[in-house]
């Protein structure tokens, strides 16, 4: 009986043996293929290779955003290397504070955690003592804007995991950011590359942009806008420069702006570009489109005379008035004096769709398509074709004296680049690649007679825009803001538009001093026009102009 029991034990165990054997040589032969390829399948890993994002230029070849070679650290908080001393000393290495060790254990479960993004190539140098214990280095790259905030609105951020945010930055992405490639890399157990199995597909580096920006005015401008703001403590304030040549935007800039390269006290507000996004009713600034409105209509002559005696009038229940009684006054007097008067008469007169048509060729209530993020098309009315209708009738006076309707800064300067090429509209561009294609839209003689009034002399109102050896060209308007139930009480906006020189205009540029308290108006008024004669003082001579 025991021999029977042994016998049957030992037969048992041959078997077993056998079945193993089998299962062996099966495993090994024929499907060791299909398992080597499930292997593979669970180590084999498909890699993107970032593609280098290309360089922002200005129109002189000067870099305004560009790429720095950086490392992302993280570690493997399931690791066992990572030990109490070596978690603190890689703290006091990458300036982390002391919730370090905190953090790795509450994520001890996890095989991934940053520890610090866009670490500079020597502080990498000194960490890599610390790959021992598991800490890895993932080289990337960050943008770089050599100009920090003058040229943060234009040119705009990405994010710290390289996304477009704004400016052209997001404008052109899909130009800038290139085509990633790939590659297939075997990782081991713990996630790390052990090898490359296959060849890689190149990445396809992104295309470079070459702005119509100046840096060189951008820095200028900035200067005096910045002393601006400080003298007189004004919140927001933006200026415009447009080469009315090209219609290519030389400057933009606002205050407050942000630096790009440290955004440790990054405000929100502060990334707008309002120069392209915020939208007022700019007042007498549009005078001088009132006044190409009423010549072309064939309604007035250079030589028409307006009686604005006693200095008000009345349009239905409300009343117009001018701060002095100016009497009558030659259509060459009209911008110089300012007379709301006047502006609403001569509105009575033209046809009601008139001053919308004009507005419109000048690019008041369309996007302008600078290229830029935010822009707005701002709001212009059409008061209808319906003479008897008092209140359309009111909606074209307040037109006229630039109410009632809404704009962007980058509409009006863009509209005085029509008075600067003489009756033609040029589209405004940023991309120094888009060549100008002009349209005309006024006859030239009716901008050339309006042109002349603008020209600032010692007697204007605006005089302190006077620009020392040149002739320029601008006007200026404290404009009411609107608000619930009516206009603010406490403060305005201060708008300046300018050109120079007159005999062949180089450059056009608009201001805004925005929310200015009734208390300052003054001031800040002479300040304004202060600001364009300083920059195209400076601006000028370093565009090689010598027409004065």
């Amino acid at each position: 009986m025991r021999v029977w029991r042994y016998n049957f034990i030992l037969v048992l165990f041959g078997l077993l043996c056998l079945v193993v054997a089998a299962r062996l040589l099966m495993l090994g032969t024929l499907e060791s293929v299909d398992l080597q390829s499930r292997g593979d399948d669970r180590a084999l890993r498909a890699v993107e290779i970032p593609a280098q994002r290309g360089r922002v230029y200005d129109r002189a070849g000067e870099v305004l955003a560009d790429n720095l070679d950086v490392y992302d650290v993280w570690v493997d908080p399931s690791d066992g290397r990572l030990s109490e001393e070596v978690v603190e000393r890689l703290s006091d290495s990458l300036d982390l504070g002391t919730d370090l060790p905190s953090r790795i254990a509450r994520n001890r479960v996890k095989r991934f955690l940053y520890l610090k993004r866009q670490v500079e190539p020597k502080v990498v140098a000194r960490l890599r003592e610390f790959e021992r214990y598991g800490v890895q280095f993932s080289p990337i790259q960050k943008r770089f804007y050599p100009l920090g905030e003058a040229t943060s609105h234009v040119v705009g951020i990405l994010n710290i995991d390289g996304v477009a945010q704004e400016g052209v930055e997001l404008a052109y992405d899909a130009r800038l950011r290139g085509t990633p490639g790939r590659m297939q890399v075997q990782r081991d157990g713990k996630g790390r590359m052990v090898r490359q199995v296959s060849a890689s597909t190149p990445a396809q580096q992104g295309n470079s942009l070459h702005l119509t920006l100046d840096s060189r005015l951008q820095l200028l401008a900035l200067r005096e806008l910045k002393a601006l703001t400080e003298r007189f403590d004004i919140a927001v304030a933006s200026l415009i420069a447009i080469d009315p040549t090209s219609g290519g935007v030389r400057v933009m800039l606002n205050q407050p702006s942000y630096d790009p390269n440290d955004r440790s006290e990054l405000k929100v507000l502060s990334l707008r570009n309002r120069a392209v996004t915020d939208v007022y009713e700019p007042g007498l600034v549009l005078a001088p489109f009132t006044l190409i409105a009423a010549l072309e209509s064939g309604k007035f002559q250079p030589d028409s005379t307006i009686d604005t005696t006693p200095g008000l009038i009345k349009i239905g229940r409300y009343e117009i008035t001018d701060s002095v009684n100016h009497g009558v006054l030659s259509f060459d007097q009209l911008l110089q004096s300012h007379s709301n008067v006047a502006l609403t008469k001569i509105a009575q007169v033209l046809p009601l769709s008139a001053l919308h048509n004009t507005l419109r060729k000048v690019g008041i209530g369309v996007v302008p398509e600078s290229g830029l993020p935010g822009e707005v098309p701002g709001m212009v009315d059409d008061p209808g074709t319906n003479p008897t209708d008092s209140e359309r009738i009111l909606e074209q006076t307040g037109m006229a004296r630039g109410y009632g309707l809404n704009a962007t800064l980058l509409h009006l300067t863009a509209a005085y680049t029509v008075l600067a090429k003489g009756g033609v509209r040029i589209p405004v561009t940023t991309d120094n690649g888009m060549p100008p294609q002009g349209e005309r839209v006024f006859s030239a003689p009716s901008v050339k007679a309006v042109l002349a009034q603008l020209e600032i002399t010692e007697s204007s109102r605006w005089k302190a825009a006077r620009v020392p050896g040149y002739r320029v060209a601008g006007l200026g308007s404290v404009s009411d803001i609107a608000v619930s139930g009516g206009y603010s009480k406490e403060d305005r906006n201060v708008f300046f538009l300018g050109l120079a020189p007159i005999a062949e205009p180089k450059l056009v540029v608009g201001l805004i001093a925005n929310r200015v308290p009734v208390a300052n108006l003054a001031g800040v008024a002479e300040a304004v026009g202060a600001v364009f004669a300083q920059f195209m003082n400076g601006a000028l001579p370093l565009m090689g102009t010598g027409v004065r």
